[in-house]
């Protein structure tokens, strides 16, 4: 099995605050959403969290922010950069998971392939209201880690289009984990194809991902 997300280049973040709704997100999928994440609320029950997952899963892969327990019922989990590390969310999980990592540095972003994270995600590359003390992360850092990554990147942290993602793919990034930029647009679906688009068109120029 292959685990990394070598085609998927756009995830979607739902946030805990937003009720998921199955049709919304059924459609946003079709129109070009690869991954979709469920980014529980702080102290959020894990009862609620397996319904608020139940209403996303889709053919979609699925995965969970964090939470290793409920990770076991998706196809993965997203930690962050101080959070388990991802060989032991990998022995808790199985190798059949699908296990991301936050990276914020070149030596975060080793440590996480040396331990086989799947994908890591880069950011915050701008200000975001879904996690509002998330530093932003300098440009020369965010060029290295999109550019030296083996593993497949996608960048984080309060992309719009329009609003500085052409200067990020210029940096290099090719793939992208957004959330507001979709689910706050007056058309998400129509969004998600607009997004799916433009990385269409960029990826004859992408940085090259090793197997």
């Amino acid at each position: 099995m292959d685990r990394a997300f070598q085609r998927e280049r756009l995830l979607l973040i739902w946030p805990g605050r937003i009720e998921p709704d199955k049709v919304l997100a059924q459609e946003i999928v079709s129109a070009g959403v690869d991954i979709l994440e469920y980014r529980p609320e702080e102290g959020e029950p894990n009862e609620t969290v397996y319904r608020a997952l139940e209403r996303l899963r889709n053919e979609a892969p699925l995965i969970v922010n964090n939470r290793l327990t409920v990770a076991k019922e998706v196809d993965g989990v997203w930690v962050g950069e101080g959070d388990i590390a991802v060989a032991s969310a990998r022995k808790e999980l199985g190798e059949d998971a699908r296990i991301g990592r936050t990276v914020r540095s070149v030596k975060s972003l080793e440590v996480a392939e040396r331990e086989g994270a799947d994908w890591v995600g880069a950011g915050a590359l701008s200000p975001s209201p879904l996690k509002r003390d998330a530093p932003l992360m300098e440009e020369a850092v965010a060029r290295e880690i999109a550019n030296l990554s083996n593993t497949p990147c996608f960048g984080v942290g309060g992309v719009l289009l329009g609003e500085g993602v052409e200067t990020y793919l210029l940096w290099g990034f090719r793939r992208f984990a957004l959330s507001g930029a979709i689910l706050r647009a007056k058309n998400p679906p129509f969004e998600a194809m607009r997004w799916q688009n433009l990385l269409a068109e960029n990826l004859t120029n992408a940085p090259t991902v090793s197997s």
